[in-house]
């Protein structure tokens, strides 16, 4: 019996940690995307600051070559500040979709809300079809095709059965966030697979977690 109680305490300390190393994974991630937004409002700033110097430099001397260089460098600040840390703030989003039922009582709002828009990004219906159609069309690769095609669609290509169920689930499941960041992972992936491919794997065999 001690020994026993011994392993339920041990079980619950792990749970925990584990729980508490999510937490501080979530709020890292929250000060990603913060300071994300934080680089891109500067940049919009700056973009509207030439614009509006642009204007003045016109109004007192007049000449589409300023005019023309003012309204270059505003639109090139203002792609800057579109898509400045684009990847970074996307990745700690995706994070925290995962982890959303761990989400820290008082974030930002700014945080929580960006976490809200990215989860209804992942969940709307065209973009569940959308890649449920990426996945079909990895699995039906021709072996000519595999070599000009990502490392994920590789994977795919290879396991046609997992790809199948992988589909049937994005197009069945708008509720669950975690499989549809999974799955872009690993679909844009550069590199090694494997721990992406079993993270798809793990979330289409479990239906209740």
């Amino acid at each position: 019996m001690m020994h026993t109680g011994l392993n339920i305490v041990f079980a619950r300390e792990i749970e925990r940690e584990f729980d508490r190393a999510s937490r501080r994974g979530w709020l890292a991630s929250a000060d990603v995307v913060i300071a994300a937004d934080r680089r891109r409002a500067t940049l919009a700033l700056w973009a509207f600051g030439s614009v509006f110097a642009g204007l003045i430099v016109w109004l007192v001397l007049p000449g589409a070559a300023l005019e023309a260089a003012a309204a270059v460098a505003a639109a090139t600040l203002l792609a800057l500040a579109r898509w400045a840390h684009g990847d970074r703030r996307r990745s700690a989003l995706d994070r925290m979709v995962e982890l959303q039922d761990l989400a820290v009582p008082g974030a930002p709002r700014q945080v929580t809300g960006a976490v809200l828009e990215r989860r209804a990004q992942l969940l709307a219906p065209h973009h569940r079809r959308a890649l449920a159609a990426a996945v079909r069309r990895s699995a039906a690769l021709e072996p000519t095709a595999l070599r000009a095609a990502s490392p994920g669609a590789v994977a795919l290509a290879h396991e046609p059965e997992l790809a199948l169920q992988v589909a049937v689930r994005l197009e069945a499941d708008g509720d669950d966030g975690r499989l549809p960041v999974a799955v872009e992972r690993l679909l844009s992936s550069g590199g090694s697979v494997d721990t992406t491919l079993d993270r798809v794997r793990s979330l289409v065999a479990c239906t209740a977690c």
